[in-house]
């Protein structure tokens, strides 16, 4: 893992000096080595910080092929490097490292823009082509791995994050845009808190044409469900549970490769612990299992689920006891790192437990993402599973329907869903498209309510996608959040950037090629069945896992509310008192700095089922002041 940037300038030189300063704003992604170049031209330069996994000797970046054509820096890992390397010897293309990110040169050779079939990995790269004088940038299929870019003052900039961009000359404004995305629920996966810097988006590449002065983004992979009038012929479920088991095993070992000691996350429940079983079944030496533990909130701590996971599998467990004060205390510095807001405390949990496993000596950990979305594990998407499946109990399914919809939700007057619109779109309403609750539009201002109550972010989204009515509801549930939640939060906020202010590498088998076709594959009744979410991965894991473990219903990665039943307010609660009452709220551009003051004053008054609904968005201003604070956003 490692951080990357690249520069072209149309009319000037690149500043060395200047991306070497850039450069060193990454280095807590690659503490191990700093290295630019610049072309002959003097118009392209690229800057890499090595966070050194394999190759430890000879890996270091930028990469240049034989010919001096071609030059690269690429941040993550190619998997099965090891056979391609070989296939590329046999084509006559000569390698000067052993380091998997070394593939990328000849198979842009061999394959240009179609090289995308052999990788397969969390990565982002930039390419630069001299011959063609094109520059060629890519992110993984899920953006696991981040790569901004911004066009400013004729040049073109590119970075693993937005700091370097900032230090690189691109100015920091706010983009009032990602905010009304967010009160829609769907934050697009091309967005950032900065106006005019933007991500690659998932599954995309991004090509420059110099001499055309052409620049365009176009998609290499999307995310295919067979149509609901052609689906695949349907196994047995053991045979399902057996391809499962298989794929994992094959996706595991491929990120087990690595000259450093590989750890694991472990939350506690299937996800993580399918992960740990499977690692300890292929490791040669004892697995690390790390978790984290909130003392204050018994109904959020999963340690002794944890627990009974590591001692099944036989793995070393250490656990991490997080306060709320230490939430409140690492809250602004977790902010540096994510470059967006965030609606609960759990990057701040997730950055403090980075920074236990690097203080243990490790530099990779497998993670669990992926099943949550992809096997329906959240209630929106299980419920648009369940309710146009034929597999299901529907007494039962009728009560616990019933039982959600009571949830004590208030929709907003300014931001509504067009509810008839997207079903005609779609032929149905996705569960997941929630606006804000009616107390929210409370605290933002006159300016920004007339700006975007009339613009409807889930329409917007619906018509930047390739989608089609021919597949499952279920499935084109678990694709728009994929397309949104999924990539700008879960393996943003809480996967790489908590991870990677710690020099972490996260490595997720479940987003391994063939088990996201496998996913993609499967009938609708094996993800959701009933009230069981992840009915497949369950089933395929029980006689692995303790049955506290495969039972257990999903629990989201979340912090403990900062209000307690007790009357007493937290840590967490007086750093919201101190902020709000500051002049950062005044520098946000959605937020009536008054009513969020008035509002924080009279909060400890409140329900308890008040605070929860207000609290998602408590925290999204909170981190935007202190984004406000840091980066002095304009």
């Amino acid at each position: 893992m490692c951080g990357i940037i690249a520069v072209w300038k149309k009319d000037a030189s690149v500043d060395q000096n200047r991306l070497r300063t850039a450069a060193l704003t990454l280095r807590h992604r690659g503490p191990d080595e700093q290295h630019v170049w610049i072309a002959s031209n003097q118009h392209v330069g690229l800057g890499h910080t090595r966070l050194s996994i394999v190759d430890l000797a000879t890996g270091s970046q930028p990469l240049h092929s034989a010919d001096g054509a071609l030059h690269a820096v690429v941040g993550g890992e190619f998997y099965d490097d090891v056979a391609i390397r070989q296939s590329m010897l046999g084509k006559g293309h000569i390698f000067k490292t052993h380091t998997d990110s070394e593939i990328l040169l000849p198979l842009y050779q061999e394959y240009g823009l179609e090289c995308f079939s052999h990788l397969n990995g969390e990565f982002a790269f930039v390419l630069w082509d001299e011959k063609k004088q094109k520059l060629f940038a890519a992110r993984d299929r899920f953006g696991i791995k981040p790569l901004y870019y911004a066009q400013y003052h004729g040049s073109l900039y590119l970075a693993s994050e937005i700091k370097a961009l900032l230090a690189l000359g691109v100015p920091a404004l706010w983009n009032e845009d990602i905010f009304w995305q967010e009160f829609y629920n769907v934050p697009f996966a091309d967005q950032s808190c900065f106006k005019n810097i933007y991500q690659i988006k998932p599954g995309h590449y991004l090509l420059a044409d110099i001499n055309q002065q052409h620049l365009e983004e176009k998609p290499y992979w999307n995310l295919v469900f067979p149509p609901v009038n052609r689906q695949p012929a349907e196994l047995a479920e053991s045979e399902y549970c057996e391809q499962l088991q298989a794929h994992l095993q094959r996706a595991v070992k491929r990120r087990l490769r690595a000259d450093v000691p590989i750890a694991c996350y472990l939350s506690g429940g299937i996800d993580s612990s399918s992960v740990l079983v499977t690692m300890t079944e292929l490791a040669t030496a004892p697995v690390h299992a790390f978790n984290v533990a909130f003392e204050e909130a018994n109904e959020l701590n999963e340690h002794k689920t944890a627990l009974a996971a590591a001692n099944r599998a036989g793995a070393q467990f250490h656990s991490l006891a997080v306060t709320m004060e230490d939430i409140a205390h690492h809250y602004a510095d977790t902010i540096w790192h994510t470059e967006i807001y965030i609606t609960n405390g759990s990057p701040v949990a997730k950055y403090l437990l980075s920074q236990f496993v690097h203080d243990h000596g490790f530099k990779v950990v497998l993670t669990g993402e992926g099943p949550d979305e992809l096997l329906a594990g959240y209630p929106s998407l299980w419920l648009d599973c369940v309710k146009y499946s034929d597999h299901t109990d529907n007494r039962s399914l009728a009560n616990y329907i019933k039982e959600l919809q009571n949830v004590d939700y208030r929709p907003g007057k300014n931001f509504k869903p067009d509810r008839q619109i997207i079903k005609k779109k779609l032929g149905y309403y996705p569960d997941l498209f929630q606006p804000i609750n009616r107390e929210i539009e409370t605290l933002l201002n006159k300016d920004f309510l007339n700006k975007y109550s009339k613009r409807n972010a889930c329409l917007k989204l619906l018509q930047s996608l390739s989608l089609t009515r021919k597949i499952h509801p279920g499935n084109m549930s678990i694709y728009l959040q994929c397309k949104t939640r999924f990539p700008v939060s879960t393996l943003n906020i809480v996967g790489d950037r908590t991870e990677m202010a710690h020099s972490i590498e996260g490595r997720q088998p479940f987003l391994d090629t063939e088990i996201v076709d496998f996913f993609a594959r499967l009938p609708i009744h094996y993800k959701a069945r009933g009230l069981v979410e992840k009915y497949i991965l369950r089933h395929a894991m029980k006689t692995k896992l303790p049955r506290t473990v495969y039972k257990k219903e999903k629990h989201p990665f979340l912090s403990p509310t900062f209000f307690f039943t007790k009357g007493k307010m937290s840590s967490l609660y007086h750093l919201m008192q101190q902020v709000f009452h500051s002049d950062l709220p005044q520098q946000i551009p959605f937020l009536d700095s008054t009513a969020i003051a008035q509002l924080i004053d009279r909060l400890p008054r409140l329900s308890k089922n008040e605070i929860q609904r207000l609290e998602p968005y408590l925290h999204l201003i909170l981190s935007s002041c202190f984004l406000a604070d840091r980066f002095n956003i304009k």
